[in-house]
């Protein structure tokens, strides 16, 4: 028969105003961590490492060893496809990562949630390189801002705790200028200005700065003397632009070396 859950749902009620409430971690009978996520009905229980339904191998550890086998005997990628099948099951991994990742968020365990980013940009990239099925591919490939700011979230408050303040900052700027190019990419300028990953991420790092008292870099020194220059044309100012001129040659020739 198969066994009741009451066992496990009892003194721990689902929370619909605490969503950090309903996640929490636990080590299964076999040895293995697993995080369980408290839904209406009862609990969703995923591995924390591996493959989130078996704790194994991945769909995105097989097409690796594939394409690595079939480059090894083909000298190259060519010919190397994803059918119709392979990519639904991709898709349905991709899902179950990101499941996972929003729960190590809750958890704050930026680490594997960050890995998990990872892996989702890695499966979209090769579905849209080999799936056979590009529609599908681009049902993925469409929220790769999205994953992109949650991997730069994730990586940011990683350096955080590891007090490189630094590098949280670089981890954003680097995530901010890929985002720019995705929507270049797919010819979507237009979206750049109105792009929620880029205001998350534009907030993030401010809050940072005023938190940790971060500095500016020298890159983010030249843009913003950059618009003070242009100010001070405009207001033909001439002196002070090229003051700033100077200020700015210094800096770039600093990034240079």
């Amino acid at each position: 028969m198969a066994e009741d859950l009451s066992h496990i749902l009892k003194g721990w009620e689902y929370d619909p105003t605490d969503e950090r409430a309903n996640v929490r971690t636990v080590i299964g009978r076999d040895g293995a961590l697993k995080v369980q996520l408290r839904v209406r009905f009862g609990v969703l229980e995923l591995y924390a490492d591996g493959s989130p339904e078996t704790g194994a191998e991945c769909e995105l550890d097989r097409l690796r060893r594939e394409l690595a086998s079939h480059r090894a005997r083909k000298g190259s990628d060519e010919g190397f496809s994803i059918n119709a099948m392979r990519t639904a099951l991709i898709s349905q991994e991709i899902l179950d990562y990101y499941q996972r990742r929003v729960c190590f968020f809750m958890l704050s365990d930026y680490r594997r949630a960050m890995r998990d980013a990872e892996h989702n940009l890695e499966l979209t990239a090769m579905l849209r390189k080999y799936s056979g099925d590009q529609e599908a591919a681009f049902k993925h490939d469409r929220y790769r801002a999205f994953v992109i700011m949650d991997r730069a979230r994730a990586a940011a408050m990683l350096a955080v705790e590891e007090d490189d303040f630094d590098r949280a900052v670089a981890e954003i700027d680097e995530a901010m200028t890929a985002i720019t190019d995705f929507y270049k990419e797919y010819s979507q300028e237009d979206l750049i200005e109105v792009s929620k990953e880029l205001e998350v991420l534009g907030n993030l790092k401010d809050d940072l700065r005023k938190d940790y008292n971060i500095p500016l870099s020298d890159a983010e020194r030249i843009e913003t003397l950059k618009e003070e220059q242009a100010r001070a044309i405009a207001r033909e100012e001439y002196e002070k632009a090229a003051r700033l001129r100077d200020e700015i040659a210094e800096l770039q020739r600093r990034l240079s070396r």
